[in-house]
């Protein structure tokens, strides 16, 4: 077992050494004088069913103090999109 175990690691690193030779790019750091200066806000899905039949999921970022905030849904609408940033950024951060 162990013998055909380091075969095959061995082939596979033999076929996947070039990935090792691509050059890595600079990250970008997101900056931010102060917090809640900038935030990002997504939908993701559909996903699969959960729990009463919820498949969308909204998301909410702070860049500055990388902050996430996420609650699933049954669907996106407006109203619950109004309650999600209410919810979770106007009654939690006591933002105006």
């Amino acid at each position: 077992m162990w013998q055909s175990l380091r075969h095959v690691a061995i082939t596979q690193a033999d076929e996947l050494w070039h990935i090792a030779l691509i050059r890595k790019k600079v990250l970008n750091l997101v900056t931010n004088p102060w917090s809640f200066a900038r935030w990002g806000m997504d939908v993701v899905g559909p996903l699969p069913i959960a729990t009463a039949q919820k498949k969308f999921l909204l998301v909410a970022t702070n860049y500055f103090s990388k902050w996430v905030g996420a609650e699933a849904h049954v669907s996106i609408k407006d109203k619950d999109v109004s309650k999600f940033v209410w919810k979770n950024i106007v009654c939690r951060f006591e933002v105006p």
